[in-house]
């Protein structure tokens, strides 16, 4: 008998998803202490909730992807897919979906500036070294490899 294939869906991510966020980044080795806290969770949802995106299969989360926009340029991050949901086609539906959203935040705010319909904008991928798959994925989707890049943080938690 063929294996039933299990239907997801995407959403925006709530609230109520928070808990779950941290244990699915954990289990995707993209988890970073230092920002991946509930608290920084809810300020993402208060800032753009629009581009925090969520898959899920009845009241499962099998996925996430974040995006920023700053009406420069758009960055995607955290492509948390477990490997058993790889084959189901989840990245390209959160990837397409968080695309989509991007581009209408893009165009509305080109409107609203009077700087045409917002048909050209840079989109970068934040990917860690070791994620191969999804290296892959967005270079099926036109991303190119750009100049290699060294990200620094800086904790203003810290500062005196």
């Amino acid at each position: 008998m063929p294996k039933e294939k299990r239907r997801f869906h995407i959403r925006t991510m709530t609230i109520e998803d928070i808990p779950a966020i941290p244990a699915l980044l954990k289990f995707c080795d993209l988890f970073r202490e230092s920002g991946d806290t509930a608290e920084n969770l809810k300020r993402k949802l208060a800032y753009d909730p629009d581009l925090t995106v969520v898959a899920v299969i009845e009241d499962k989360l099998i996925g996430c992807m974040m995006a920023s926009y700053d009406g420069w340029a758009a960055t995607i991050w955290h492509y948390g897919i477990p490997p058993k949901f790889h084959s189901m086609g989840v990245a390209r539906a959160l990837e397409k979906e968080v695309h989509k959203r991007i581009m209408h935040k893009h165009r509305i705010l080109s409107r609203k500036a009077g700087v045409g319909e917002g048909e050209n904008l840079k989109v970068y991928g934040l990917i860690l070294s070791n994620k191969k798959a999804v290296l892959r994925l967005l270079t099926h989707k036109g991303f190119s490899r750009g100049p290699e890049v060294f990200v620094v943080c800086h904790d203003t938690a810290e500062d005196p």
